[in-house]
């Protein structure tokens, strides 16, 4: 898949992706998920570093929306 074709997830992609995952979590894997989130869930939270992303206040985060693995 090309590069391009990625950005086609989106908001809604990553959201869909992030409410399936829960779906696939172990009891105790949503216990510890709902003490870092509250009550944010991962669909909403799947969204949270593109929403930061442009806001001055989280520049200093700039990094954490991607991972590049070598």
């Amino acid at each position: 898949m090309a590069p391009q074709n990625l950005f086609g997830w989106g908001s809604t992609g990553h959201r869909i992706v992030g409410k399936v995952a829960e779906t696939y979590l172990t009891k105790n894997a949503k216990t510890q998920i709902k003490k870092l989130m509250g009550h944010h869930d991962l669909s909403r939270m799947s969204i949270w570093a593109d929403e930061i992303k442009s806001d001055p206040q989280w520049k200093h985060a700039s990094d954490w929306h991607w991972c590049t693995i070598p």
